[in-house]
């Protein structure tokens, strides 16, 4: 059950993150950068992508995509629970790395209208982020 099956297959787009310990742009002192314009692809429970990180540098992502729950509250109108997890490339530093590559985990909320969705993501880091969802499964 907790493995799930693999995640709509899904373009990825535009990201907006929520720094909980007040660090952020948003809602903080400005240390940390909370837009992140992602660009991501997921395809047969795999996803990969782009985007700028908390640090103003571009960063990488690959690995598993995840469904543990999904709802369909009408034809057009589902509600999915997930995770992702995987190596991430472009932190340096700023988290524990071997040869530059880190490991990552995130849950995920989405819902979705026809085939546009928008995804909450929870790191336990405590950041938030959110994302625009594209599907493209058939």
């Amino acid at each position: 059950k907790i493995w799930g099956r693999k995640a709509r297959d899904a373009v990825l787009a535009g990201m907006w993150s929520l720094h909980l310990d007040g660090t952020g742009e948003y809602f903080g002192d400005g240390r940390n950068n909370d837009q992140n314009h992602l660009i991501g692809l997921q395809y047969y429970g795999l996803g990969a992508g782009t985007f700028i990180n908390s640090k103003d540098d571009r960063a990488w992502y690959f690995g598993p995509a995840r469904e543990v729950y999904s709802r369909n509250f009408n034809p057009d109108t589902r509600f999915d629970i997930g995770y992702k997890f995987g190596l991430l490339y472009g932190y340096g530093d700023d988290l524990e790395n071997i040869g530059g590559m880190s490991v990552f985990a995130i849950a995920t909320f989405g819902i979705s209208w026809k085939r546009v969705g928008f995804d909450l993501g929870v790191l336990p880091v405590g950041i938030l982020t959110g994302n625009f969802r594209f599907d493209i499964d058939f």
